[in-house]
């Protein structure tokens, strides 16, 4: 989890040191394990040392090779290193030690642009190519790792830290409306915008080449919706999945430090617990996984305290388990205590509580934390499991389900998918455009502010291409595009991007394995009545957790809700709050109405999301108050 950055002066003018030395002065714990820049005429490469792979200790990037002249800066982590090294005609001896970022070098050398198509993993870098006068960047394709980038007259900036390119000479930062009004919207549609004027991504899946003359971006990857995956089977679905989830867990283990997970009670990451503790057993020994839990002991908190559930599967696995008492971990509590970054108005209620899991991770030694998270977006789009089995003619798997669940089904509720399913393709993307932004924008967001307005309606990235994508047009099945939209979202890598620099603080990585690459193609690509259905939510995680998990483990269901400890936290932060929101500064700003903003707190006990939009508009609020004052 390195930092990289890179200044490419297009008409040829020279890179001073002391701009990569400012701009690398705006984020220096990122400096883990040290820092470097290199610099040739017109390019400069810096790099923030983050170890954390055995091959990359001790490396000193960015790297620079003679014959060709080229140099890289990455983030990376790869999870094809064997098949990689084959290809590339590797030794032996070279494949056991070569680093991930030597493997991209020699990869480029191999293939030129045409490598990344090569990569599997998570990565973000850039290579200098002498020859060429170019510089080629790109994102790995589900967004694990972030780049941002900046066009200024004839020079290109480049980072995985946005306050990076905050902090560059001569830069004045201004907010991008836009990007504010699809925030309060929750529309999150721009995979470019970023909450900067002038600053943007690199979406996921995309490269950028800069030369003198021209810079291009293009997405080198794309799931193919026609790729289907049937068996005769049912038990082939749940060996597929299982497969993969183990491969998925077993390339986050690749650590120089012991690995640890955050562990709740949910199947996601009590199957990440169990595979990551079995394999570790043999790898390791030695060195068991560690587990660290957030605990409640107030009966208010009864619901979300999942001790009953951790205990048993760190017992059966060997797994060190260590319980942390949240229930002095309200939201708002300590507020100014709080991180609030530069790049966005990012704010979880619930730091403290993952505070406490980054502070116990950090002194027991680890640098990489598994979660489960995002392991429910594969399954988005179940509702739609009779639509998509009647398309694929399933009527024997439709039938065995509605006799085995009949007492489960709302008719009302399936011939709603139903219909929604039989309407023109057109028609019901209009519906889901015009209900978003009734639910979203018409019920918070107002058009005092102009610029922020017209964000809502037209979006564009650098060179004004339209991002409101037709790509829905291509999948043959309503539930297989939900899917598509739910584990390709830009939202989460860009909010990864920025969550990072809180991670850094305290020198750990995060790593998702159901944000792997090949379960997000094999959730895209099998029938959609195989991961949920009436009767059986998130089906293929809970038929690979009838063979690892506990039997108590299973009867859990969904994850405790934390929201009475949101309550507790409005309840005893109210003059915080008040205080916060006396004289707001997003009714200044005229991105929401002074009377709405009243009612959204009269109404804190009504439904959950109101209290969510309150969550969005405090981080809004702290955000301007801090950055734009």
């Amino acid at each position: 989890m390195s930092t990289i950055l890179a200044v490419f002066q297009r008409d040829g003018t020279p890179v001073a040191q002391t701009t990569l030395e400012k701009m690398l002065a705006a984020t220096p714990a990122r400096a883990v394990d040290g820092q470097r820049c290199w610099r040739d005429g017109p390019i400069g490469l810096a790099h923030q040392h983050f170890w954390v792979t055995p091959e990359e200790i001790g490396e000193c990037q960015p790297l620079v090779s003679d014959e060709p002249r080229l140099a890289i800066t990455a983030d990376v982590r790869l999870d094809n290193r064997p098949a990689l090294c084959r290809s590339l005609r590797l030794t032996p001896e070279q494949a056991r030690t070569i680093s991930d970022a030597a493997l991209i070098l020699y990869a480029y050398q191999t293939w030129s642009i045409d490598c990344v198509t090569h990569l599997l993993g998570e990565f973000a870098f850039a290579i200098w190519d002498e020859s060429r006068q170019s510089l080629f960047a790109a994102c790995d394709q589900i967004g694990g790792r972030s780049l941002a980038y900046q066009v200024d007259h004839n020079a290109l900036w480049l980072s995985s830290a946005i306050p990076h390119l905050l902090a560059r000479p001569g830069f004045i930062p201004r907010i991008n409306d836009h990007k504010v009004a699809e925030y309060l919207s929750l529309g999150w549609e721009d995979h470019s915008g970023s909450f900067i004027q002038d600053i943007h991504y690199l979406p996921p899946a995309h490269a950028l080449l800069a030369t003198p003359s021209e810079i291009k971006l293009w997405r080198y990857w794309d799931i193919d919706p026609q790729r289907q995956i049937r068996y005769r089977a049912e038990r082939d679905y749940t060996d597929h999945f299982a497969e993969l989830l183990d491969e998925a867990v077993r390339c986050r283990l690749r650590s120089a430090s012991p690995v640890a997970i955050s562990l709740g009670g949910g199947l996601d990451s009590g199957l990440v617990a169990a595979l990551a503790a079995k394999q570790l057993a043999q790898a390791a020994p030695r060195q068991p996984l560690r587990s660290f839990s957030w605990v409640f002991d107030d009966d208010m908190l009864a619901d979300a305290n999942e001790r009953h559930w951790i205990q048993p599967l760190a017992e059966q696995y060997g797994v060190q388990a260590t319980y942390l008492a949240g229930d002095e971990c309200w939201p708002l509590r300590d507020l100014s205590q709080w991180p609030i970054l530069p790049e966005c108005p990012g704010f979880d209620p619930y730091h403290l509580l993952r505070k406490q899991v980054l502070e116990a991770c950090q002194a027991a030694g680890c640098r990489v934390l598994l979660n489960g998270y995002t392991g429910e977006l594969l399954g988005y789009g179940w509702r739609y499991w009779a639509v998509d089995g009647l398309r694929q003619g399933r009527w024997r798997k439709i039938a065995r389900i509605v006799r085995q669940n009949h007492q489960l089904l709302n008719a009302r509720q399936e011939a709603r998918y139903l219909l929604r399913a039989l309407l023109p393709r057109t028609l019901r993307y209009r519906y889901r455009q015009a209900k978003r932004r009734v639910k979203g924008g018409g019920r918070l967001f107002q058009s005092q502010n102009p610029a922020a307005a017209a964000g809502l309606l037209q979006r564009t990235n650098y060179y004004g291409t339209l991002i409101e994508t037709q790509r829905w047009r291509d999948f043959p099945a309503p539930g297989q595009w939900e899917r598509y939209r739910a584990v390709t979202p830009n939202n989460l890598p860009q909010g990864r991007g920025a969550a990072v620099g809180i991670y850094y603080a305290y020198e750990i990585e995060t790593l998702a394995p159901f944000r792997d690459q090949r379960l997000v193609e094999l959730a895209l690509a099998i029938p959609g009545d195989q991961l949920g259905h009436p009767g059986a939510y998130k089906e293929w995680q809970m038929k690979l957790g009838c063979e690892l998990l506990p039997q108590a483990h299973l009867t859990k269901g969904k994850t405790g809700s934390l929201r009475p400890l949101s309550g507790r936290g409005l309840q005893r932060e109210a003059a915080t709050l008040a205080n916060l929101l006396e004289t707001p500064k997003v009714v200044e700003y005229g991105y929401i109405d002074a009377d709405r903003l009243r009612r959204l707190q009269q109404e804190l006990q009504g439904p959950e999301l109101q209290t969510y939009w309150l969550w969005q508009v405090v981080a809004l609020e702290l955000w301007l108050r801090k950055y734009w004052t």
